[in-house]
């Protein structure tokens, strides 16, 4: 269950990654459509997002057979 929350705990961080980057952006009067770092990087900011989502909601059986593998064993 910890597991989860780390998951989403990172996709909040990824989240605040590319609000930051776009925010700084616009500041710096950087267009942000047409600027292909910009872009990249939110680009890749949206798809860790995507990513962190889906193994927190909808793992997929390998990623839950590694996290059970992690898991200490109880008495």
């Amino acid at each position: 269950m910890s597991d989860r929350f780390w998951l989403w705990g990172l996709m909040g961080a990824s989240a605040a990654a590319g609000v930051t980057l776009n925010a700084v952006a616009i500041a710096f009067h950087v267009e942000v459509f047409s600027n292909p770092w910009i872009l990249l990087c939110s680009s890749v900011t949206g798809l860790a997002q995507a990513g962190l989502l889906l193994l927190a909601f909808l793992p997929p059986r390998a990623y839950l057979g590694w996290v059970r593998g992690r898991a200490p064993e109880v008495a």
